[in-house]
């Protein structure tokens, strides 16, 4: 592996097929190592597991009003001394934003998910934890967003051998300044490591998704794991056990904001 020093250069481009098995592996490398992530997959992440979510994002999918359009990045890494020119760099994170462009009508948005099964979601999966979490999330998502034009990040995470270089900071000013040339907003669901992050990127809180974890669903915290410590000054008490995600989200800025 080459070293990686603080004169490292890194770039964000569309993604190649090639790249999309890497994706897959950094995003349950930084997603399941967490409380949540081991609970989705409670005997470890099967490779039928990543093929389904790798089959998810490419080839993009056609654009649809309940969905919008998806948007996938990836940052590449070019150690000092390796030229950008020619050769690809290591792809060391990605993020994924779902675009909705004009207003929807409430028939349009307030569409339902379905819940998930062991089928649907592939050997290894816990069906009730993924339907309690993301799913709930995906309620609170809608609840908050409506039928509004926004830019909705979806998944941002970065390989953990690769934290500190920039990659993830480098998505989200993509991400706002993409909304902000639409004159739009942008919304997201944090992770306690993420929120403070996302706080300094202008995101201000406007919800939450608490779910107790160790009692309800036999979740195991690891020592030093935030369970959203970080964010009881801006969304008030965290019970004992519970886990909770921010729901955030940044107006759209003038440049002369």
């Amino acid at each position: 592996m080459a070293s990686v020093t603080s004169k490292a250069r890194i770039r964000i481009r569309d993604p190649t097929p090639a790249d999309i098995p890497v994706i897959a592996d950094i995003h349950f490398g930084a997603f399941g190592t967490n409380v949540a992530g081991k609970l989705l997959s409670p005997n470890g992440v099967t490779a039928e597991q990543k093929k389904r979510f790798a089959a998810s994002l490419y080839p993009l999918p056609e654009p649809t009003i309940e969905n919008g359009e998806m948007i996938l990045k990836v940052v590449e890494l070019f150690p000092e001394g390796v030229s950008d020119d020619g050769a690809p760099g290591e792809v060391i994170a990605f993020a994924k934003w779902d675009l909705h462009r004009h207003p929807r009508t409430e028939e349009q948005w307030d569409v339902d998910i379905p819940m998930q099964t062991l089928e649907t979601l592939g050997e290894g999966s816990n069906p009730e934890f993924h339907n309690a979490f993301l799913r709930g999330l995906h309620l609170k998502r809608k609840e908050l967003a409506k039928g509004d034009p926004v830019l909705m990040l979806k998944i941002l995470c970065t390989a953990p051998h690769r934290q500190r270089l920039g990659a993830g900071w480098a998505l989200i000013t993509w991400g706002t300044a993409l909304a902000d040339q639409l004159g739009i907003p942008t919304q997201l669901e944090a992770s306690p490591p993420g929120y403070p992050l996302y706080k300094r990127a202008g995101y201000q809180p406007v919800g939450m998704h608490d779910l107790e974890v160790i009692k309800t669903y036999g979740g195991i915290r690891e020592e030093g794991e935030s369970f959203g410590e970080n964010t009881v000054e801006d969304l008030g008490p965290l019970p004992e056990g519970v886990y909770r995600t921010s729901i955030m989200r940044r107006p759209a800025r003038t440049k002369e904001e």
